[in-house]
């Protein structure tokens, strides 16, 4: 997405933050069980936690250096 006052692009993705490591997943990436639930099992430290979801301005380098591999 553009934006026409500064002229940088940016790109709004809704994510979910693990509250215990502040590890990044993009919302395709979270199982359905968990949107009904609002429980989630964190991939990388293994903890459970609420559903902690945001909307993020990120450049697409931000983004891949903080999306766990998988």
């Amino acid at each position: 997405m553009k934006d026409n006052t500064s002229g940088f692009s940016t790109s709004l993705l809704h994510v979910h933050i693990c509250l215990h490591c502040t590890a990044v997943f993009r919302r395709e990436e979270v199982e359905g069980r968990v949107h009904t639930t609002g429980l989630f099992l964190c991939p990388r430290c293994e903890r459970e936690g609420p559903l902690n979801v945001e909307i993020r301005d990120m450049s697409a380098g931000e983004t891949e250096d903080r999306m766990p591999d998988g």
